[in-house]
This record gives C-alpha cells, sequence and structure tokens, in this order.
C-alpha cells in the first residue's frame, strides 16, 4: 500500500520476488510482468552478477548513496537503495526505488485504482502493440480464453483469440487508430481449447506515449446473447412484403425474395459494424470487394459512402 516504490529480490538468483505498484509504475511495467523477472533486465546496461553485486555491497555499507540506474520500459531515471535481510533461510535485498525526476507524479489514489482495477475487474482487459501483438491482459481475460498465465499468450497476436481472426482485429485497431476508439463491437472470444463466448469489445487508441497501445475492454454478454435472436435482425415491414407474395408467386421465387432480404440485412450490418470500412466488411463476409459492391448497389446501398 506504501506510495513509495520497494522491490524484493532474491540475492541468489537476482530475480524480484516481489514489487509493489509505485515500484511498478516508476519501471514503467506492471506488478505481474516484473514478479520473476530478473532486476538487471529492468534496466538498460546491467549484468545480473554486476548489479546484485553493486546493491549487496551497498546494503553493507553505513552512510551509503543510492544507485542511479535508467529504467529499460520508460528510460526514466530512478535511484535503488538497498538493504539485505535474510527471509527462511534465503538472503534478499529489500530494494526502496525513486524517481530522480522532481517533476515525476508521485503514484496517486487514481493510479491505484486504476492497478486494482485492471487486476480484479470482472471485465476482460488487454493491451496491445499497434499491431494487435499482446503486451498485457488481466485475469479476467485468462479466465475467458482458459489460458494460466499473461506470459504464455503475451507476444501473441490479439486475433488468435478472436472468432473473426485478422478480420475482427483489423476492424478493431483501424477504427480506434482513426477516431481514438471503437465502441462495442460484437464478436466472439475464443479459449485455447476451441470454445466460443459471446463478447463485446470497446477499443481504444492509447498514442499519447512514445509506444502507442491499444487498450481493449472485453465484456462477456454469453448469458444476454442466450436470449437474443440468432443472425440478422429482420424488421416487420421486410417480413410483410415476402408474406405478400403468397398466392402471387411460386415457393421458390418466394424463398429467393427472403434471401434477398436476410443478404441485405447481413451486408448492412457488416457496414454498419466496420464503420463503412469495406475491405474489412468484405472480409467479414467472406465476399471479394468485387462482389460487395455489386451487392451494395443491387440494395442501393452504395450512397452511403466509400472507404
Amino acid at each position: 500500500a506504501s506510495r513509495e516504490g520497494f522491490l524484493f529480490v532474491s540475492q541468489a538468483s537476482g530475480r524480484i520476488i516481489e514489487a509493489n505498484s509505485a515500484a511498478a509504475a516508476l519501471l514503467g511495467a506492471g506488478v505481474a510482468d516484473l514478479r520473476g523477472a530478473s532486476l538487471a533486465q529492468e534496466f538498460d546496461s546491467r549484468r545480473r552478477g554486476e548489479l546484485i553485486s553493486l546493491l549487496t555491497s551497498q546494503a553493507m555499507t553505513e552512510g551509503r548513496n543510492p544507485v542511479e540506474l535508467t529504467a529499460r520500459r520508460n528510460h526514466a531515471t530512478v535511484s535503488v537503495l538497498a538493504t539485505s535481510f535474510r527471509a527462511a533461510g534465503e538472503r534478499t535485498l529489500l530494494c526502496r526505488v525513486m524517481s530522480d525526476d522532481a517533476s515525476a507524479p508521485a503514484p496517486d489514489e487514481l493510479s491505484s485504482a486504476l492497478n486494482d482495477l485492471f487486476s480484479v475487474g470482472v471485465e476482460a482487459i488487454a493491451f496491445t502493440d499497434v499491431d494487435g501483438v499482446i503486451q498485457n491482459v488481466n485475469e479476467s481475460f485468462l479466465n475467458l480464453v482458459d489460458v494460466s498465465h499473461a506470459s504464455r499468450i503475451r507476444e501473441r497476436s490479439l486475433a488468435d483469440f478472436l472468432a473473426r481472426g485478422v478480420v475482427d482485429l483489423k476492424v478493431l485497431i483501424e477504427n480506434a487508430r482513426r477516431v481514438g476508439q471503437m465502441r462495442l463491437y460484437a464478436t466472439k472470444l475464443v479459449s485455447e481449447f476451441g470454445g466460443q463466448t459471446s463478447v463485446e469489445i470497446s477499443a481504444t487508441c492509447l498514442n499519447d506515449r512514445a509506444d502507442p497501445l491499444m487498450a481493449f475492454v472485453i465484456r462477456d454478454v454469453s448469458r444476454a446473447d442466450t436470449v437474443r435472436h440468432a443472425g440478422p435482425v429482420i424488421d416487420s415491414e421486410s417480413v410483410e412484403s415476402v408474406i405478400e407474395l403468397v398466392g402471387s408467386a411460386t415457393l421458390k421465387e418466394i424463398v429467393s425474395e427472403t434471401n434477398d432480404v436476410v443478404e441485405k440485412k447481413c451486408i448492412e450490418t457488416a457496414v454498419e459494424l466496420t464503420r463503412n470500412n469495406r475491405v474489412a466488411a468484405a472480409e467479414m463476409l467472406g465476399l471479394s470487394r468485387q462482389s460487395l459492391y455489386v451487392k451494395l448497389r443491387k440494395y442501393g446501398l452504395l450512397e452511403r459512402g466509400g472507404d
């Protein structure tokens, strides 16, 4: 709970045993990212043995001065002050991490609350780079995709877990990068074992940083989905126009008319979901771009504007 940054580090292995959110914020990482990580790898131009020896020597010296280091993830300059102690027979370093930037804001209540929300929140959250490669996910996301630990899917594409794969990911990223965010995109999340869960995804582009990120908030709507009608919704006017054909047209002609109604609704839905990105809409429907234009013209949908 301390607002000061602290790391517990094993002197034998040089790995971080535990970290608090303040230390994680100073190093530009999540708490889960730091647990088990090599301390030396969190800083530029430092070897494991060299850094641990330096901190151990510092811990045994009276009137010691902090060691100045540069964090690898966010290139921030920090000072580390180590204290050595023994826990359960293992020599451990308690490292106090301090910012050397006087203008850097201390971790506040909002940052702490957001970190807690990410860790234990109900909604699944995933951070990726601008290409959709996973950088970090929370426990709720891992539960949805049946994966035991974030390290097993880090550096994989988020498309691996979306029902329409690259098509879904492309729609989400392109729209979020163009206007900053995309709300309530409906698709299905695919688990490691092939199970599918109906979800709604909101995507936000975090581009006010050196390395822009994409943030995805994913809501499980499988319970609500069970009471929805499967497939596109056909309005009553369209249904009535088909029913009126009974007696004046053959069954084959009526079925053909019904197919046209469903096809038009599917195309309208794909165009709406992709924010009128017709390349993405064609991929979503499994059509060539030329075929989609033919059908848009057939149903009088071209006047909605192109991509």
